[in-house]
């Protein structure tokens, strides 16, 4: 069986939309799959209810890739096969989107800043 247990979806910084992510999977024999997006849940919601030949043929295990600081270095952490209706681990995406929100902000601030 394939498996691909880092893929990101376009609710972060994939290029496909994530029924899409799974039919592509599916036709190249990926047995197991986890969207890893970014900061969010989002792949994983939008995909998590439906019941398409694609979501039948791929399993779709939870995860997601947290964005943290290691002594002033951002790095990644990949997390899989948790809970992802548990508080804690919506609490903590609801955090890393204000997050990523304010970094967003400090870009667009610096960019304008540069003209």
């Amino acid at each position: 069986m394939l498996v691909d247990l880092h893929t990101h979806t376009s609710a972060s910084d994939g290029e496909l939309a994530p029924l899409a992510v799974l039919e592509m999977q599916s036709a190249a024999g990926v047995g197991l799959t986890a969207f890893t997006d970014h900061d969010t849940l989002e792949g994983w919601d939008r995909i998590a209810a439906m019941a398409t030949p694609a979501t039948a043929a791929v399993r779709l295990l939870p995860g997601i890739e947290f964005s943290v600081d290691a002594a002033g270095r951002e790095i990644h952490v990949v997390g899989l096969g948790f809970d992802p209706a548990h508080p804690a681990i919506r609490a903590g995406v609801a955090s890393q989107q204000v997050r990523r929100r304010a970094r967003g902000e400090r870009i667009a601030a610096r960019l304008e800043y540069l003209g």
